[in-house]
């Protein structure tokens, strides 16, 4: 199963360093950062729908549209 880390950059909550600790245990995983604090789906929601959306497509070997 695919996973797509969305990594805040103001998180104060899950620091950044939280992404190698992932990358230990699934090595495959991507990320993309957004600017915003933790709650980033509340705070930058059309920007993580956009990323899940392009993810989601690439995955499914569906160019996406830029």
């Amino acid at each position: 199963m695919p996973i797509h880390y969305l990594q805040a950059t103001q998180d104060r909550l899950v620091p950044a360093f939280c992404l190698s600790i992932i990358r230990k245990l699934k090595p495959k995983v991507t990320f993309s950062q957004i600017a915003g604090p933790h709650l980033l789906l509340q705070t930058q929601p059309a920007e993580a729908a956009r990323l899940i959306g392009t993810k989601s497509l690439s995955w499914q070997g569906t160019p996406a549209n830029p």
